[in-house]
Order: C-alpha cells, then sequence, then structure tokens
C-alpha cells in the first residue's frame, strides 16, 4: 500500500471524536469497524491537506498514469 500506516489506529493518543473519524456510514469491507485502522487519524493534517483527502491519492495518481 501507498499510505501512510503505522501499528496504532489512529495515534498513541487516539483520534478526536469527530465526523471524520467516525462517519454515520461505513463501507463495505472497513477493517476494525474504523476508517483508521492500521493508519492515522483521518483528521490529521498533512502537507496536502487532511489525511482523509489524500488517503488513496498517490494509488489514484498511479492508476492514471499506468492507464495511458
Amino acid at each position: 500500500m501507498n499510505e501512510p500506516s503505522n501499528f496504532w489506529s489512529g495515534s498513541s493518543e487516539g483520534c478526536p471524536d469527530n465526523n471524520l473519524e467516525h462517519p454515520p456510514y461505513l463501507p463495505a469491507g472497513v477493517n476494525g469497524g474504523k476508517l483508521f485502522y492500521n493508519t492515522v487519524c483521518m483528521s490529521s493534517l498533512q502537507y496536502a491537506g487532511r489525511h482523509y483527502d489524500v488517503h488513496n491519492l498517490y494509488g489514484f495518481t498511479e492508476a492514471i498514469v499506468t492507464s495511458l
């Protein structure tokens, strides 16, 4: 996988209780019943924005390049 991952689900201090971390619905197949399972909190700030917004951006851009 080409995304930030770790052995904590979120962080050692936990994730904030907001709609990004605990949305009203979850996609099918979500591990552990949470979006931040073995990755950083969805509300974590990165250079390009919040982790929720850029979680699969690298894989998406790789797919664009290889489909040409």
